[in-house]
Parts: structure tokens; C-alpha cells; sequence
């Protein structure tokens, strides 16, 4: 998904932020926390795991390629 972020039209800006919102559920899977929401879920993240937190928050406020694709290589390394 993360290459059809790269169209630059419409459906790649809505693919853009489909995969930021779906890794969160994606995360909770991988670190075997039951999904409650993004509100919980992020909550859960600052505190538990930092690292984890900035690095999704970076790419939620940068908007640009390479925050978006360090959370993506992050998720697959976990």
C-alpha cells in the first residue's frame, strides 16, 4: 500500500491516510494488545512505547514520504 501513496492524485492521498489509519490496528496486532480505538490505542503508545510514538507521530504531522515510510519499516521490523 505504501508505493500507491505515491500516485499523487486522489485515491493515492486517500491510500496515504487509510495506511496511516489501519498500522494502528496493525500495531496493536503485532504487540498483542486488543485494539480499543485509535484514542486508546495511541494513549496506550505515549506511554508504553515511546519509541513507537514518535515515530507515528512524525509521520502523521509531516505529511511526507519518508515519515510515512519509516512507520511503515518500523511495523516490519517488529
Amino acid at each position: 500500500m505504501l508505493a500507491r501513496t505515491a500516485r499523487g492524485d486522489a485515491e493515492g492521498y486517500y491510500r496515504w491516510h487509510w495506511l496511516l489509519s489501519d498500522s494502528l490496528e496493525i500495531y496493536c496486532d503485532i504487540k498483542h494488545i486488543y485494539y480499543r480505538g485509535p484514542k486508546k490505542a495511541l494513549r496506550y503508545m505515549e506511554k508504553n512505547d515511546d519509541g513507537s510514538f514518535r515515530i507515528y507521530l512524525k509521520a502523521l504531522e509531516s505529511m511526507d514520504r519518508d515519515g510515512l515510510s519509516d512507520w511503515v519499516r518500523y511495523l516490519s521490523e517488529l
